[in-house]
């Protein structure tokens, strides 16, 4: 409750038949509408209060901190009943009760983005789902045109082209990891110049891969890594507007 330097606790002081004008801001528990009344921890207190004075109450509810605290500070009403934080630049213009309540800077994040961090979302991540759906794509690709090249030449891939898909993908994964030709060695002169350009370019998709792995990781770490207020600085962050937390994001 912040009433103005001086007046509010002497209006209600001074005429306790009268009707003391208090402004308010819906914050769940602490102020609310419920039923179409005025209630909420601070609300009830402040109605304890005046009927302890022995004066009526006229809650007049605003959209805002700001609107709130601009009412107090300008004699509009005789108080303000919310869960006001008390600070310094406050009670240059303000007067405060003793404390009813301690709280510290709350943060929320995205439940998604805290269990981000984990080693199985990472690997289901978008970009290296779409990395490894290129990969096997050109593997099969690769293998097809092996099958292409040594059908007539080796029985390994003397098949139609559906029952030669699995082998000539295998094929090629198997030069691609291993870098030999453990598997089957290509006989043709196509087949082994396709060969050669696996086993070089292998190097490069491996480490293309590997790479897109650290990366996503890398990120994915980043965003999960909000576990305190210092975490918070370069992000975007959303906040009452007028609020104590508003203040020290701005500072």
């Amino acid at each position: 409750m912040a009433p103005p330097a001086g007046t509010a606790t002497e209006t209600a002081a001074a005429g306790p038949a009268g009707t003391v004008r208090v402004a308010t801001v819906t914050r769940p528990p602490f102020s609310l509408v419920e039923d179409g009344a005025d209630t909420g921890f601070t609300i009830e207190l402040w109605q304890a209060l005046a009927e302890h004075m022995g004066v009526e109450t006229e809650i007049v509810r605003t959209e805002t901190f700001v609107d709130m605290l601009d009412l107090v500070r300008a004699g509009q009403v005789e108080a303000a009943a919310a869960n006001i934080s008390i600070t310094a630049e406050r009670e240059a213009a303000m007067d405060f009760t003793q404390p009813i309540f301690e709280a510290g800077l709350g943060i929320m994040i995205p439940a998604s983005e805290k269990a981000s961090s984990s080693i199985l979302s990472t690997f289901f991540s978008r970009d290296l789902l779409l990395a490894l759906t290129a990969a096997f794509g050109l593997l099969f690709v690769a293998g097809m045109l092996m099958w292409l090249f040594e059908r007539r030449r080796q029985p390994y891939f003397d098949h139609t082209a559906r029952e030669a898909l699995f082998p000539s993908f295998w094929w090629a994964l198997n030069l691609v990891v291993n870098g030999g030709f453990e598997e089957r060695q290509p006989r043709s002169l196509a087949g082994r110049l396709l060969a050669v350009v696996l086993v070089v370019s292998s190097l490069f998709l491996v480490s293309v891969f590997v790479a897109r792995i650290t990366a996503t990781m890398t990120v994915e770490a980043i965003q999960s890594s909000v576990t305190s207020v210092n975490d918070l600085y370069g992000r975007r962050v959303g906040t009452t507007d007028g609020s104590t937390a508003a203040a020290f994001l701005g500072a």
